[in-house]
């Protein structure tokens, strides 16, 4: 596995980092690269975004596929920025429209 990472993709895409990149154990560099790691958010699922826009899953795909809210691409799954999502809820609300009640 190691040999597969030491040569960069062809395509101009950074290879992985090495083992050499990543801070030692127990160092206030580890710490710190710990701790920016964790405070991102985790990105969700399309059943943990239907779930916080309480609407079925099915109209989250539609959301996805039309490009209304943008969505990650992992492999063969698909999984939402938090942030996005927010900005997604903050573009779709309207104050004061009839239309909504």
């Amino acid at each position: 596995m190691a040999r597969l990472m030491a040569h960069a993709p062809a395509q101009g895409i950074p290879r992985a980092s090495s083992l050499a990149d990543t801070p030692r154990t127990g160092s206030k560099e580890m710490e710190t690269h710990i701790a920016a790691t964790h405070d991102r958010p985790s990105l969700l699922t399309l059943p943990e975004a239907a779930q916080v826009l309480a609407i079925s899953l099915t109209q989250v795909r539609r959301f996805v596929r039309s490009g209304q809210l943008p969505a990650v691409r992992l492999a063969r799954s698909i999984r939402i920025d938090p942030q996005e999502l927010e900005e997604f809820i903050m573009s779709n609300t309207r104050a004061g429209d009839e239309k909504c009640l």
